[in-house]
């Protein structure tokens, strides 16, 4: 389905509410375990935003940069942007929706379409 502009609102809005059940999810987990302390990790690196300046340069919203652990294959692959149709290559597999362009242009996340935030 393609991608449109008003989109990006309700993409953070679903983002913002999946992030607010990560302090839950923790609370299920024992404090010694790795997935504990990586979600931890993660979690605070998403509300402080340490890397904020590389990450706008990538064109990745917080919860893509933070949170987002897709797997991916190593290999080049094509894809077609959702906003204007364009075919362009991905250097993995877990390919965005958006190519650079159009991200940059509606200033929002290349890989969701969701706002930057």
């Amino acid at each position: 389905m393609p991608w449109h502009p008003t989109e990006a609102a309700s993409i953070t809005d679903q983002h913002h509410q999946a992030a607010a059940t990560i302090p839950q999810q923790l609370t299920l987990l024992h404090p010694t375990s790795y997935r504990w302390r990586e979600l931890t990790r993660r979690f605070q690196a998403y509300t402080e935003d340490p890397k904020a300046p590389s990450r706008q340069r990538t064109g990745t919203c917080r919860t893509c940069f933070y949170l987002d652990a897709r797997l991916a294959g190593q290999a080049f692959t094509d894809y077609r942007c959702e906003a204007c149709g364009r075919q362009a290559s991905w250097h993995t597999t877990a390919i965005p929706r958006l190519c650079s362009a159009c991200a940059r242009y509606h200033v929002v996340c290349q890989h969701c379409g969701g706002s930057m935030d």
